[in-house]
């Protein structure tokens, strides 16, 4: 038996709100899309999961992120903040994976990996080039006997 659901994942600049930005690098990388992020930057992450799933621990780039999780009868939604303060500058040409891990209170697990492109805190153009990234919807689909899930389709928004 499996079942169907999907998550959204937001990502914002704690400081301001402010949204972040993605390119599409066609063939020339792993995957076909790059998030724009900056370094030593505060962001609030936020999860909602449809149809509602409880979520017990949500980590990036193996960092913990520190929030809460809510419940409605239709979904989770899950907020908190991650630093990307541990993580390097990228160096031009090259993209960085961040693992995404969601851990959901029945055990089962999301993984994934966001290939992103970091820039120094002094770069306010090149960092927001690109597309508006107002969330990434992933199709997942549940297979409780072997309890694990699939990423059946990725799409940015």
């Amino acid at each position: 038996m499996s079942a169907g659901f999907k998550v959204s994942l937001s990502i914002s600049k704690k400081s301001d709100g402010s949204q972040l930005f993605y390119k599409i690098d066609g063939e020339r990388f792993k995957e076909n899309k790059t998030i724009k992020l900056h370094v030593d930057t505060v962001y609030k992450v936020t999860i909602e999961v449809r149809p509602a799933v409880e979520i017990s621990n949500v980590s990036l780039s193996g960092i913990n992120v520190d929030g809460t999780s809510t419940k409605t009868d239709s979904q989770t939604s899950f907020s908190g903040t991650w630093s990307s303060g541990m993580v390097q500058k990228t160096s031009k040409k090259v993209r960085t994976f961040l693992p995404l891990h969601v851990q959901f209170e029945d055990g089962s697990t999301i993984q994934t990996s966001l290939q992103c492109k970091l820039y120094a805190l002094k770069d306010k153009t090149h960092v927001v080039w690109g597309t508006p990234l107002k969330c990434i919807e992933l199709k997942c689909n549940r297979r409780e006997e072997l309890n694990t899930v699939s990423i059946d389709e990725v799409t940015f928004m």
